[in-house]
């Protein structure tokens, strides 16, 4: 049985919404995971899965509780509401949140893990990575993640993708300018240059056929973690596109599942 709890506040932001979660405990959690939807920074909510599992119904994160790992889908500041590192702020303290303060609904002294959709996964790999986090993070699957920021149009344009390096992309938008006129900001921002040794264990999942976040975006990020001695685990999805609707519903589903196999394995 899944005990479901909806829009508990986990951050006030003077000046903001309240950034509020959707948890999903199970009977004998093993893990607890910090869900972060994608997006591009600028839309997206908490009950958003990946391809076919997106869209009402929660069926993405009812499965994730079926299998022993609690889950609290988060939201997080969009970029038309702040700039980076509201994003990043918002998520650690999503994170210390779930860590100390959901006793009372079950989840306590189990170990954290992070799933991130791209936009969600780049947020989820800095959070891991980054020292201010005084929790320690067992395991992060990243989908689709931009890990690179500086360096991402050019990847699409490599790859023959749309390519915008104007105020109206994702990154600029992300950043408050734009990004070749940001080199310190695109550095901060990206988490290809926040790697450090760590016991964190990094899955990052890539479509071959992403056109919106190149995939040599996940495999220079996981050489750079492998560099520090930082476990990473790459799995190249073929043909897939970026959130993977082009894929058919089962192997969605085992890739689902292997992930949720390796956050568990990996938290005990």
């Amino acid at each position: 049985m899944i005990a479901v709890h909806h829009a508990i506040t986990y951050a006030s932001v003077m000046g903001f919404r309240p950034l509020a979660l959707d948890l999903y405990v199970p009977e004998e959690p093993r893990a607890v995971c910090v869900y972060l939807h994608g997006g591009g920074w600028r839309r997206g909510s908490r009950r958003d899965g990946p391809g076919h599992m997106t869209g009402p119904g929660e069926e993405f994160l009812e499965r994730m509780a079926e299998r022993q790992l609690a889950v609290a889908a988060c939201d997080y500041r969009l970029s038309g509401e702040a700039i980076f590192p509201a994003q990043l702020e918002d998520v650690i303290a999503a994170c210390r949140f779930v860590t100390s303060d959901l006793g009372v609904y079950g989840v306590s002294e189990i170990p954290l893990t992070l799933w991130g959709l791209s936009s969600g996964a780049h947020l989820a790999a800095l959070a891991a990575l980054n020292p201010r986090l005084d929790v320690e993070v067992a395991a992060v699957t990243c989908w689709s993640a931009p890990s690179d920021i500086a360096r991402h149009q050019d990847d699409l344009e490599a790859l023959g993708g749309p390519v915008d390096r104007g105020p109206g992309s994702r990154e600029a938008q992300l950043l408050g300018g734009v990004v070749d006129e940001l080199p310190d900001a695109a550095r901060n921002a990206s988490p290809v240059h926040h790697i450090r040794a760590t016991s964190t264990r990094f899955e990052l999942v890539h479509g071959t056929n992403d056109v919106h976040v190149p995939v040599a975006q996940s495999k220079r990020f996981a050489a750079a973690l492998e560099e520090t001695g930082t476990s990473a685990t790459l799995v190249l999805v073929e043909g897939g596109d970026h959130f993977y609707k082009e894929i058919e519903r089962d192997r969605l589903s085992e890739l689902v599942d292997t992930s949720i196999d390796f956050l568990i394995d990996n938290s005990s």
